[in-house]
C-alpha cells in the first residue's frame, strides 16, 4: 500500500518574486488563501497609474529597498478590495463553475503544489541540485506514488477541505534566478525541466515545462497544516490540457 501524501511544508511569499516564509500553518479566507504575494518592490516610473490597485508603504520602506537595490523604487501593497478571478486556462473550474477570487499578486492561481519526489526527479538530472524555493510553490507535499503524480489529481482533501487541482503550471524563467545570490543562469534549470517536462499539449502550455499544480481551494476558511494528509478524492481520465482546449 502507496504512504499516505502529507504537507510537508507550507510556504508563503511576502513580497514578490522574493524569498519565502516557512509556516507551520496557514489560514484560507475569501476563497483565497495566505499562500501568495502581497507586495512588490516597484520602479518610481508608472507608480503613479498602478497604485490604484496598491498602497504605497511610505517612504522608510521606498528608502531601504532604493538603498539596497540602488535605483529608486517603491514597496507597494496590493489592495485586498482589488480581485481578479480565476476563470480560463482551466477546465475543472470550468467543468464545476468555480470562480475564485485572487487578490494578491500571484500569477494566474492562489496556490501552487508540488510534491518533494518531484523535485527529485528533477535534481537527479542537475549537477547542482535546486530546492523548492526555485518553483515558488506554496504547499509542498511528501510520499505517494511517483514524481508528479499531483499531475493527475483532480480534488484532494486536506483537513476537511477540498482542493481543486486545477491544471498544471507551465513555468517561465523564475526558476533559473538563484534564491541565496539572487543570480540568474540563463540556461541550465530552463533546459532541463524543458527537456523531461513539456508534457502538457494544451494550446500554449505545450511550448513550456511544466512543473507543479495550480490549486484552488473551495472554501473561505479554514485551517492548512504542516503534517495533514491529502486524501485523492478524484484523479484525471485521460489527456489533460491546461486550457482545455484542443491543439
Amino acid at each position: 500500500m502507496l504512504p499516505t501524501p502529507i504537507v510537508s511544508k507550507i510556504l508563503i511569499y511576502p513580497i514578490k518574486s522574493c524569498k519565502p516564509i516557512f509556516l507551520q500553518e496557514t489560514s484560507l479566507t475569501r476563497l483565497r488563501s495566505s499562500l501568495d504575494d502581497r507586495q512588490r518592490v516597484d520602479d518610481d516610473l508608472g507608480v503613479s497609474a498602478r497604485a490604484a490597485k496598491g498602497l504605497d508603504l511610505d517612504d522608510q520602506a521606498a528608502t531601504f529597498f532604493s538603498d539596497f537595490l540602488d535605483f529608486s523604487c517603491r514597496l507597494i501593497h496590493k489592495s485586498p478590495d482589488e480581485v481578479r478571478a480565476v476563470k480560463e486556462h482551466s477546465p475543472y473550474i470550468r467543468r464545476y463553475g468555480l470562480y475564485a477570487h485572487v487578490d494578491g499578486l500571484c500569477g494566474s492561481f492562489p496556490i501552487l503544489a508540488l510534491s518533494e519526489k518531484s523535485i527529485q526527479d528533477i535534481n537527479s538530472h542537475l549537477d547542482d541540485p535546486v530546492s523548492v524555493v526555485n518553483f515558488r510553490a506554496n504547499l509542498i507535499i511528501q510520499g505517494y506514488g511517483q514524481p508528479f503524480e499531483e499531475d493527475k489529481w483532480c480534488e484532494v482533501d486536506i483537513a476537511g477541505i477540498t482542493f481543486y487541482f486545477t491544471c498544471r503550471c507551465p513555468r517561465c524563467s523564475m526558476p533559473n534566478i538563484n534564491v541565496d545570490t539572487a543570480v540568474k543562469d540563463k540556461i541550465r534549470l530552463q533546459r532541463t525541466p524543458q527537456s523531461i517536462r513539456r508534457v502538457d499539449q494544451g494550446k500554449m502550455a505545450r511550448y513550456k515545462a511544466c512543473v507543479g499544480m495550480n490549486v484552488v481551494p473551495s472554501k473561505t476558511s479554514g485551517t492548512v497544516r504542516v503534517g495533514h494528509a491529502l486524501i485523492v478524492k478524484s484523479a484525471y481520465q485521460g489527456e489533460r490540457l491546461r486550457t482545455g482546449e484542443k491543439r
